[in-house]
C-alpha cells in the first residue's frame, strides 16, 4: 500500500463553474504559499490542472 504524507490543509471550500471546471480552497493551511488567503486547487473533471497561492492581488 502507498503512504502519502498527510498535506497540511484544511477549511476546504468547493467552487462549480458553468464550464464544468472546479476548484477546492483550502482556507488554512501550513504552506508557505498559502499565506494569508489559502490555496486554490483547479481541476478539469478529476484531473488538477492548477495551483495557485491567494493574496491581496486575487
Amino acid at each position: 500500500m502507498l503512504k502519502l504524507p498527510e498535506l497540511p490543509l484544511a477549511a476546504p471550500e468547493a467552487i462549480v463553474w458553468a464550464d464544468r471546471t472546479w476548484a477546492i480552497r483550502f482556507a488554512e493551511s501550513g504552506l508557505r504559499i498559502a499565506d494569508p488567503y489559502g490555496i486554490l486547487v483547479t481541476f478539469d473533471g478529476t484531473r488538477p490542472v492548477d495551483i495557485e497561492g491567494l493574496d491581496d492581488e486575487q
